[in-house]
């Protein structure tokens, strides 16, 4: 299987970061102004097991045709293919990836409380091999390392900041020892503690990350790879928010040449950075030009992702806010009705997003009733 695209969830600008989404954690942190970006995330790559049953291969080609529930449901009837993960019995690494494919998905389709239980059984296993196996201590490390960042991702995801950047720093602590400081993973963990201080509002250091990660994908994996194209998209969310809309602009539009290139027009990453151009047209108050792009992006999110994926939500509530700004407050509220649903059903009514959903939706009913008094 080719290398697993990152993570990304949706802070509402998008930076791209497969664990779970970008769009929603820009926008849950602190009361800052970030728009909509989405920055991208990584999580690592999804593992192939050495033997493949039948199911996993149904599983790979599933994925593969970003079809994320059957995919889900192929990983879980293949654990039933492997030894078992109970206490009287090694694991075997085969049977670690196979779980951690099915984590994997869960966290695609934010069923986060799952992904967590998933991965921490997969970091159980891990350790166990490490301890038993006299060989390959340095593969299994790298699984482990890899383990760790996608549950960083999953607490991300959740706006659980100083988890993830504990989990991230475990991960990076690994990857520098066992793969070196310039291994291509490595620069994964370097872009996703980069996310967790942009969502934070530290651009600065983001942008330090970022750029760090950059050098290092731009000389070993080349300027036309998708993950070089997810720093390139993230490095643009920055820009964005700093209100540099040209520079983010051009950013952008050197990530979704490699998306569309690479990955497809049809791709999650690539509706990432649609929503992001997107975004930098809204904030300069080109609304025909921000609805075109938005309405693009959830097309695919709502195919791919599903129509209640957070990303999805963010998309409603980004397309919600042009028709707002334009006093089209009719087409506006079932939109953030939409989204608000979504972000409460995924996070719960404490969560900021859900807060600040529930909050536009009741200003619009308010226009709404204003006009018809």
């Amino acid at each position: 299987m080719n290398e697993m695209l990152e993570k990304f969830w949706l802070p509402i600008l998008i930076a791209v970061i497969t664990a779970g989404g970008a769009i929603i954690a820009a926008l849950i942190t602190k009361k800052r102004k970030r728009g909509n970006f989405t920055a991208i995330g990584e999580a690592q790559p999804l593992p192939r097991p050495y033997y493949r049953s039948q199911h996993c291969k149904m599983g790979e080609l599933a994925f593969e045709q970003l079809n994320y529930p059957e995919a889900l449901r192929c990983y879980q009837l293949a654990l039933k293919d492997y030894p078992d993960l109970s206490a009287d019995k090694k694991p075997s690494r085969d049977t670690a990836r196979v779980l951690f494919a099915v984590a994997y998905m869960q966290d695609e389709l934010a069923q986060y409380d799952d992904a967590l239980a998933s991965y921490n059984s997969v970091c159980a296993a891990y350790r166990t091999l490490y301890e038993s196996k006299r060989i390959f201590k340095k593969k299994i490390a790298a699984d482990l390392a890899a383990t760790y960042n996608n549950i960083a991702c999953v607490y991300r995801a959740q706006g659980e900041y100083d988890e993830a950047l504990e989990w991230h720093g475990k991960a990076l602590a690994i990857c520098e020892k066992v793969l070196g400081k310039t291994h291509p993973s490595t620069a994964t963990k370097y872009n996703n503690i980069a996310c967790v201080y942009y969502v934070q509002g530290d651009y600065p250091k983001a942008l330090e990350w970022y750029n760090i990660a950059l050098a290092i994908r731009e000389k070993v994996l080349g300027e036309t790879h998708p993950n070089t194209a997810t720093t390139y998209n993230n490095i643009a969310c920055v820009y964005y928010v700093q209100g540099k809309y040209p520079e983010g602009l051009k950013w952008c539009n050197k990530a979704l040449a490699i998306c569309e290139k690479v990955l497809g027009k049809t791709h999650p990453n690539t509706a990432a950075t649609y929503n992001n151009i997107a975004e930098v047209y809204r904030a300069q108050g080109e609304y025909d030009k921000a609805l075109e792009w938005y309405n693009i992006a959830l097309a695919i999110f709502e195919k791919v992702l599903g129509k209640t994926h957070p990303n999805t939500a963010a998309t409603y509530n980004n397309i919600a806010c042009v028709y707002y700004r334009q006093e089209r407050y009719a087409e506006a509220l079932p939109l953030f009705r939409k989204a608000h649903q979504i972000c409460l059903t995924t996070f719960g009514e404490e969560y900021l997003y859900t807060k600040s959903t529930l909050e536009r939706l009741q200003k619009t009913e308010a226009q709404i009733s204003a006009a018809n008094a």
